[in-house]
Formats: C-alpha cells, sequence, structure tokens
C-alpha cells in the first residue's frame, strides 16, 4: 500500500507538470475510473469541506495546455482530492521511516524540471552551475547557500559544477544515497526507470554514502555503480562521462538495451523495440551529439553492433 501511494503521488506530479507518458496517463485516468466505480472508496469529509477538497485536487493535477484534459467527476475529485492527501502523507512517512537520510523531511523545497528533449542549465546563487538532462527532475533547498547546499536529484541525470565552499559541503540526495563534495565536477544518473545509479567524478573527489554504508572516496576519472534495491556497489575508470552539457553528447559505456531505449526517448522521442530476444540481451557502447539525426545514431550503434534498424513514424525496431 505503501508504495502505491507513493507512487501515484509521483504520477500526479508528473501529470502536474505536463510529463507524463501516454500510458502513464492511461494509468491515471483508470485509477481515476477505478475511484468512479467504487461506491466509498475512501471515507469522504464533511460537505463544507468538500469543495475545498476539490479545489485543491483540480490545482494538483491540472494539466499543461498541451496535454488531453482528463474528465473527472463531482465524486471523484472528492475521493481523489482525499487519495491525494493519502500519497502525499505516506510519501512523507517512506521518507522518514524507510533508512534514507532525513534530508527530505527537513528542507523546505524549490522543484525544477527538463522537459523531454531538452537540456537545461541552472546557475545558483553560490554560482554553481546544474546541467539536467533531458526528462530530468531536480529540487533544490530555499536555504541554498545562506545555511545549506543541499539538493535532490529525483529522476535522470544531471551535472553537476560545484564551487567550493569549506563551511557548507555541497550535498545531492538521489534515492538512498547521498553524494558529498565541497567543490566539484561530476555526473549524477539516477534514472528510476534502470536498477542503478551511478556517480562519476569528472574533477576532485566526492563522498558516496547509504543511511548504514560510506564507500571508498571516488576520485576524478573513476566512477561508482550502486544497485537501488541492495546498495551493493562496483567501481569502474571512465574517459567520457555520460553526460557532457558543454559538447552537448551523451556516452552509453557498456549499456543494457533498456538504458540505451530511455535515454533515445528522452532525448529525441522516438521510441526503440527489439525485434529478437537476444537484442534486448545486448550491451551498447557509443556516443550521440544532441545535434545529431536519429537515423545517423543508430547507424553508428548498428555498425559498431553488428545490427541493423528500420523506423515506423516514432518507433524504432531494431534487429
Amino acid at each position: 500500500m505503501k508504495e502505491m501511494n507513493t507512487e501515484l503521488a509521483l504520477l500526479l506530479e508528473k501529470y502536474r507538470q505536463g510529463r507524463c507518458t501516454d500510458e502513464e496517463k492511461k494509468r491515471l485516468e483508470a485509477w481515476l475510473e477505478q475511484l468512479e466505480q467504487t461506491e466509498d472508496p475512501l471515507p469522504l469529509p464533511a460537505p463544507e469541506t468538500r469543495e475545498a477538497l476539490r479545489s485543491a485536487f483540480v490545482s494538483r493535477v491540472a494539466p499543461v495546455p498541451k496535454y488531453r484534459t482528463l474528465i473527472v467527476s463531482y465524486k471523484r475529485y472528492i475521493a481523489a482530492a482525499v487519495c491525494v492527501a493519502v500519497c502525499l502523507g505516506a510519501a512523507f512517512f517512506l521518507t522518514r521511516h524507510n533508512n534514507t537520510p532525513t534530508l527530505m523531511a527537513s528542507v523546505a523545497w524549490d522543484t525544477l524540471y527538463s522537459k523531454p528533449n531538452e537540456v537545461r542549465s541552472i546557475r545558483l546563487n553560490d554560482n554553481s552551475v546544474i546541467a539536467l538532462n533531458a526528462n530530468t527532475s531536480i529540487r533544490i533547498s530555499r536555504a541554498f547557500g545562506k545555511t545549506d547546499r543541499k539538493v535532490e536529484l529525483i529522476d535522470g541525470e544531471a551535472w553537476f559544477d560545484v564551487q567550493k565552499n569549506a563551511q557548507l559541503p555541497f550535498i545531492v540526495q538521489c534515492q538512498k544515497a547521498e553524494t558529498r563534495v565541497l567543490g566539484t565536477r561530476f555526473v549524477i544518473s539516477a534514472y528510476r526507470e534502470l536498477p542503478e545509479l551511478a556517480v562519476q567524478v569528472i574533477e576532485g573527489k566526492v563522498s558516496v554514502a547509504l543511511p548504514n554504508k560510506k564507500y571508498p572516496l571516488v576520485s576524478k576519472g573513476e566512477a561508482i555503480h550502486l544497485h537501488n534495491v541492495t546498495g551493493e556497489s562496483t567501481a569502474d575508470n571512465f574517459d567520457r562521462a555520460a553526460f557532457d552539457p558543454i559538447n552537448k553528447r551523451a556516452f552509453i559505456r557498456n549499456g543494457s538495451f533498456s538504458e540505451l531505449a530511455l535515454r533515445i526517448k528522452n532525448t529525441f522521442g522516438y521510441t526503440l523495440i527489439p525485434k529478437t530476444p537476444d537484442v534486448s540481451q545486448r550491451r551498447f557502447t557509443g556516443e550521440f551529439r544532441y545535434n545529431e539525426s536519429i537515423q545517423n545514431i543508430l547507424q553508428k550503434f548498428s555498425e559498431i553492433h553488428n545490427g541493423g534498424f528500420h523506423i515506423e513514424g516514432e518507433k524504432v525496431f531494431m534487429e
């Protein structure tokens, strides 16, 4: 139940921001339809508070104009508003009680995000710079630069160029992991759809830790990969970062088909489909630039991995 509530809260927030995929919108509509068909989905509040709940729900899930408007009956407005409160309460409870660091529970935040096919650069008030890869969301402490330098990478991938400040360490909360630096340059890849997160250090050193475990310092040219569930880690070296906003390129090294498909979808809007089961089991290495055509990128990957592809609309079938 906690997992479902948290998922619904995240889904509602993505819909509010206009970032839901077609599949996610269908799931949300199915959930609302289920509420409509249930006689008493949740105990309803007193009549005098129903209009306030209805307004709160409408403001929370009001879609960006490019999306189709959800049609929700009066009863579903009220029930869904209560569910929103339950979802958000569950998310807060999980934050406080699932052994994650307490960063989220004690800080007021501003949420920023990049759209699909967009790379967004953010300059903070200490002159540190964060570049968000396509379809990435991040939260920044409202006390940033005053009493803390705290950031939370909610989903996606970000490049950090951090100004030195020995009094205020720069802290990035990401799922269960916490990355702490004084001043350096690094990339964090933390897609919720993928099984692990990665921290790559371009300059300086960073400290990476879970609530009950601290890993060795990660230095320039080194990367650490953490499994999202088990916390197991692997380390390796790299010569090209996964995300390079300065040169406007991305690099995948021995990545899964799922990772390649996610990056192509976020950056270019195409859906990769394996034509045979063995394609989905391959590992992929290669670079693509954001000003390249999708045909050129797929041609390079096909030549490297002795495969083929053909495009039908916004779908790419890989062989």
